[in-house]
């Protein structure tokens, strides 16, 4: 394998393994979030934070390598550089595996936001209910899968139906 080769597989690699470890602390958060453990939950952030970093800085070694073996900076720089291998398959390999660990990062990320979103609007209720504000209604839905207007929430009775 040639040292340009071989410095790619290792930039990835490591990448892969920096990845891997955030989803680790991306599952850490979202348990943390459900059982709102707000010590885990610091930790898991501040862990993710530096994991951050170093995925910034892994990532722009692999881009300056990119470019070294092919001239390009741009999307296409990876397809390129494995052209150019004389055995692209454990390079393409890893740089598959990472894709799909980003991927798996960008679900569990979404899910934690969600997580987020849902327990935001618990809390708002809550304030909502302490104030007096009315809570909003539900939404249901009447014929022609219309929402029903506010006044008509008892429903009919059974001898009309």
């Amino acid at each position: 394998m040639s040292d340009h080769a071989r410095a790619l597989a290792d930039t990835i690699d490591e990448q892969l393994s920096l990845m891997q470890e955030l989803n680790v602390q991306l599952e850490k958060e979202q348990d943390a979030l459900v059982v709102r453990d707000m010590e885990t939950l610091q930790s898991a952030l501040s862990r993710k934070v530096d994991l951050l970093g170093a995925i910034e800085t892994s990532e722009n070694r692999r881009l300056a390598l990119l470019e070294a073996m092919t001239g390009a900076h741009d999307v296409n720089a990876i397809t390129t550089a494995l052209e150019t291998l004389e055995d692209p398959e454990p390079v393409q390999a890893q740089w598959s595996e990472l894709l799909d660990e980003l991927q798996r990062c960008r679900a569990i990320n979404e899910a934690n936001g969600r997580v987020i979103q849902q327990q935001q609007y618990g809390v708002q209720r809550t304030i909502d209910l302490l104030q007096g504000d009315d809570a909003p209604a539900p939404q249901t839905y009447g014929p022609g899968a219309a929402s029903a207007p506010p006044e008509n929430r008892g429903g009919r009775e059974i001898s009309r139906a």
